[in-house]
C-alpha cells in the first residue's frame, strides 16, 4: 500500500495539518458469504500506517476517519468517477480507494 500512496501522492511533501480520510473497501465475495472480509474498521489502522510520512506527518493527524466496505459483486451507481476509482474497478479485484481531505474545524461540529 505504500508504493501506491507514494505514486498517488502528488505533492513532494506530506501534509501538515489535520485532514479527513475516506476508506472504501471493495471486497469479492459471494454475496451473504462475506463472514471472511474484514470488518471496515479493521483496515483503518493499516491504511493510516501505510499513509504516515507519504501523506501526512503522523498519524494522528487523520483526525477524522469514516470506513466503508462494499462487495464489488453489487450495482454501483457512480456519478463524477475518479479515474484513481475507476482504475480500481477496472482491475475487477479487492482495493481499498482512499480519499483525503481537510478536516472539518471542530467549532462547526457543535
Amino acid at each position: 500500500m505504500q508504493k501506491v500512496a507514494s505514486r498517488m501522492w502528488e505533492s513532494d511533501r506530506p501534509y501538515d495539518d489535520y485532514v479527513r480520510l475516506k476508506l472504501t473497501y471493495y471486497f469479492d465475495a459471494p454475496s451473504g458469504k462475506e463472514d471472511s472480509v474484514p470488518d471496515s474498521d479493521n483496515i483503518i489502522k493499516p491504511v493510516r500506517s501505510a499513509l504516515t510520512g507519504i501523506v501526512f506527518e503522523h498519524d494522528y493527524l487523520a483526525s477524522d476517519v469514516v470506513s466503508r466496505r462494499k462487495n464489488l459483486n453489487s450495482s454501483f451507481r457512480v456519478r463524477g468517477i475518479s479515474p484513481t476509482l475507476a482504475e480500481g474497478f477496472i482491475q475487477g479485484v479487492e482495493f481499498v480507494h482512499v480519499r483525503i481531505e481537510v478536516a472539518p474545524d471542530p467549532a462547526d461540529l457543535n
